[in-house]
């Protein structure tokens, strides 16, 4: 029993050993346990302050940028003021008229008869808006859907779609071509179709005029003039039946048929007296 416990016996120099490696083992238990998470979070912080430091930077940019982005601001305002000048703020059958009749008058092209279909949804940017809205989700797409259900002053582009069937002579019909995208109120001839008529020498055919315009610009619709513009025949029993006169006309011959009432008046008048 005592050779046992001799055999247990550790020299100094082993005992230095024991200590060095559960030394050893502490220091590398305090690594990973201490120091690793200390390191993990200078880490992290480190990452922020980069971000924020690049934010920061970028910010500074912007403000050193301002007035350049103020200017572009102004210009870019400007610009869709422009656009927006070059389209009506709405478009009706009477200003539809009053198109084609210019362009009758400007190519020489005349006009048998037109099919009006207005107010064609082009773009729409409240709908945009709405679409976005259904992408959030819980209580925020609900607050942005009801947002995109209030009425919106985003502009709305429509435009009115003209069928008409046209009788022309072929330099009518170029002038026709350079006149319609020259047009104050933009335009565009989508489709067309043009035959020879043999009996009258001219070409006739059906085509489509699209009339743009822009809704809640700010721009208030403007009536066109309509003096000069056939509204009908001033007696259907007279000698010119189908006789198409302006207003200005219709005045004219009132104020004559008023003066031949007055004139047989008093023809009747001198009748009676003679016969007295």
């Amino acid at each position: 029993m005592r050779g046992k416990m001799k055999k247990l016996r550790l020299s100094d120099s082993e005992k230095r050993l024991l200590l060095l490696l559960l030394a050893l083992i502490l220091f590398v238990g305090a690594y990973f346990i201490g120091f690793r998470r200390n390191v993990t979070a200078a880490e992290a912080i480190e990452k922020d302050n980069a971000e924020k430091s690049a934010m920061i930077a970028q910010l500074e940019t912007m403000v050193n940028r301002q007035a350049e982005v103020e200017a572009r601001t102004v210009e870019a305002k400007q610009n869709v003021e422009e656009i927006t000048a070059k389209y009506p703020p709405a478009m009706t059958v009477e200003k539809a008229i009053t198109v084609v009749q210019d362009m009758e008058n400007a190519t020489g092209i005349e006009v048998l008869d037109i099919n009006f279909v207005m107010d064609n949804l082009l773009l729409d940017f409240s709908g945009m808006t709405a679409g976005t809205a259904e992408t959030a989700e819980g209580g925020e797409a609900q607050e942005q859907t009801e947002q995109a259900a209030a009425p919106s002053n985003e502009p709305k582009g429509y435009y009115a779609s003209l069928t008409m069937n046209y009788a022309a002579g072929y330099d009518s019909l170029k002038k026709l071509a350079d006149y319609v995208p020259e047009l104050q109120d933009r335009a565009t001839i989508p489709a067309i179709s043009a035959a020879y008529d043999s009996e009258t020498g001219k070409l006739t055919g059906t085509m489509t005029v699209n009339l743009y315009y822009l809704t809640e610009t700010g721009r208030e619709y403007e009536e066109p003039k309509l003096s000069g513009i056939g509204k009908g025949v001033s007696d259907i029993f007279k000698s010119g039946v189908g006789r198409v006169v302006s207003s200005d006309s219709q005045e004219s011959d009132s104020e004559n048929d008023q003066e031949d009432t007055d004139d047989g008046t008093d023809a009747d008048t001198d009748t009676e007296t003679d016969t007295n």
